[in-house]
């Protein structure tokens, strides 16, 4: 991607990540899919007066565009994109989790636990199961491969297309296909689904 792009993908991020009371906007939610898909919606404040929705919403499309050119194909949508009050709302769907990850400078993998690559994660990451009980993710690698697994690197509410079976302890889950996911650049979070 050319530099501005980075640079305007800088600029959503400011405004994006890190900045609001969540009480009062929502969270952020991730939705991974099996398909390999994977959507995200934001809320962020949007309460400063040089803020304009016109100019977020083409800065937006334009990173999108860019991405999508360099790509060589439709790989992010822009679902929504409003403004309300003092808060912006956008959410994007990603075609995988390269495109998520690279759009957004941020880890994520989202795949079968067989697909996962053992150098950039933990093998031996340990997970826990709805009754406490703890499994190393090595031993879900080598015993079922129909298993799915998201791998987060941001705090997030997770949604998944099927039943969360395993997660790490900065994952509280919070449904059969929802989950509150702690972790930053720092720290992985994983979830293991049907």
């Amino acid at each position: 991607m050319k530099k501005t792009g980075i640079i305007v993908m800088l600029m959503i991020f400011c405004i994006f990540v890190g900045c609001g009371n969540k009480d009062e906007l929502g969270e952020n939610t991730v939705e991974v899919s099996q398909k390999g898909w994977i959507k995200a919606t934001v809320h962020e404040t949007f309460d400063k007066d040089y803020y304009d929705k016109k100019e977020l919403q083409t800065m937006v499309e334009n990173a999108i565009e860019e991405y999508n050119s360099s790509a060589g194909s439709e790989r992010i949508e822009l679902n929504t994109l409003s403004v309300k009050g003092n808060a912006a709302h956008a959410t994007i769907t990603y075609a995988g989790d390269e495109d998520y990850e690279k759009f957004n400078q941020i880890g994520i993998y989202n795949g079968t636990v067989k697909e996962m690559d053992e150098t950039i994660y933990d093998a031996q990451a340990e997970l826990m199961d709805q009754n406490g009980n703890k499994i190393p993710l090595r031993n879900l690698i080598l015993s079922d491969d129909s298993y799915h697994l998201a791998i987060l690197q941001e705090t997030c509410i997770l949604e998944t297309s099927g039943k969360i079976l395993y997660t790490s302890s900065n994952v509280e889950l919070k449904g059969k296909k929802t989950a509150e996911v702690t972790a930053d650049h720092k720290s992985y979070a994983y979830v293991v689904y049907e």
